[in-house]
C-alpha cells in the first residue's frame, strides 16, 4: 500500500491523517467499531527504528495495567512497522487554555494529573521528554492524558529532539533526566496561568504576581535553570502543589535519576577507579568505614 494514501493496515482501516511529525504520520483508524490511533513511520530506516522504540516504551509504560493519564498501548504490527494506540477524543491542552487564564485550582488539578503520569513513567527509568500543551489531551475537563512518547528515552541517554520554551536547558544539550520533565510541568503551569507560551530563553521567565505564595514557590523551583535546584521527583512536586510537606523524617536525601535515597548516616561520594585512563567514572555511595 502507498502510505501516503488511505487504505488498510493489517486489520485497521485508515480514516484520515491527524498529524505528521518528524519521524511518523499519525492516522485515525478503525477496527470494527473501535476507533484507534495508528502511527506509521516515514520511509527511512531511522524512522522505522524510532517508532519501534516508541512502541516498546509505551508498551512497558502500559504494564501491568494502563494508567488513566497516559495513552494506552494496543499493539505493534511488525510487518507494517505500525504502532496502534488508544484514541483519546477531546481538545488538546493548547486548544483548551490558549488565550485564556486558568484558575489556580484548575491549573493545579491538570498538573497533578500530569505528575501522576510521570510517577509511572519515571518509575521505569524513562523520561517523557516532550511534555507540552500539544501532547496533552483532555477527554474530560481538567483530566489530562499524555500522548506521543516519540521522544521518550531512558535516563542518562541522549535526547533526540527538544522544544524551545518547553524543554529544560540541559535537555536542549542532549541530557535526559526526570528533572527535565519537572521543568516542563512548570512550563505547563505557567502556560495555564498566563495563557501564553513560556519564553524560549528561561532568563526571561516571569512568575505571575497574582498567585498564591505556594504556587509561586512551585513555579520558581520547577523552572529553576539548574536540574539540581528543581523538585527531585514527580511525587515531591505533587506534594508541594497540594501545599503538603514531605513525610516526617524524610531527608536529608540524594536524588539520583529520579530515585530518592534517604540518608540516615554519613556517606562519602567518590569515584570508582578505572584502568586504561579513559577518564570515565561512576558515582558510588559509601558509608563511612566501608571499603
Amino acid at each position: 500500500m502507498n502510505r501516503g494514501s488511505l487504505g488498510r493496515i493489517d486489520k485497521y482501516t485508515l480514516i484520515r491523517m491527524l498529524r505528521e511529525g518528524g519521524f511518523s504520520k499519525v492516522f485515525l483508524a478503525r477496527r470494527d467499531r473501535e476507533l484507534v490511533v495508528l502511527k506509521l513511520p516515514k520511509e527511512d530506516e531511522l524512522s522505522r527504528y524510532l517508532l519501534a522504540e516508541e512502541a516498546e516504551i509505551l508498551e512497558e509504560v502500559s504494564k501491568p495495567m494502563p494508567h488513566e493519564n497516559i495513552v494506552r498501548f494496543i499493539e505493534w504490527i511488525p510487518d507494517a512497522s505500525a504502532l496502534v494506540e488508544e484514541y483519546v477524543p477531546g481538545p488538546t491542552l493548547r486548544e483548551a487554555f490558549s488565550g485564556r487564564i486558568a484558575t489556580q485550582g484548575d491549573a493545579i488539578r491538570v498538573a497533578l494529573g500530569c505528575l501522576s503520569a510521570l510517577e509511572r513513567i519515571h518509575s521505569l527509568g524513562i523520561a517523557h521528554g516532550d511534555i507540552k500543551p500539544d501532547n496533552i489531551i483532555l477527554p474530560k475537563p481538567l483530566h489530562p492524558v499524555l500522548i506521543d512518547m516519540g521522544v521518550a528515552r531512558k535516563f542518562g541517554s541522549k535526547s533526540l529532539a527538544a522544544t524551545l520554551g518547553w524543554s529544560a536547558p540541559e535537555f536542549l544539550k542532549g541530557e535526559v533526566s526526570p528533572e527535565s520533565d519537572i521543568y516542563s510541568i512548570g512550563a505547563l503551569l505557567l502556560f495555564m496561568l498566563t495563557g501564553k507560551d513560556p519564553p524560549e530563553d528561561p532568563s526571561f521567565i516571569k512568575i505571575p504576581s497574582n498567585i498564591s505564595d505556594n504556587l509561586k514557590y512551585v513555579l520558581e523551583r520547577s523552572l529553576n535553570p539548574e536540574p539540581w535546584g528543581r523538585f527531585g521527583s514527580a511525587s515531591e512536586m505533587s506534594l508541594a502543589l497540594m501545599g503538603r510537606k514531605l513525610p516526617k523524617g524524610e531527608g536529608p536525601r540524594l536524588v539520583i535519576q529520579g530515585k530518592v535515597i534517604n540518608l540516615t548516616s554519613k556517606i562519602t561520594i567518590g569515584r570508582i577507579k578505572r584502568q586504561g585512563g579513559t577518564g570515565n567514572a561512576d558515582v558510588c555511595l559509601q558509608e563511612i568505614g566501608n571499603k
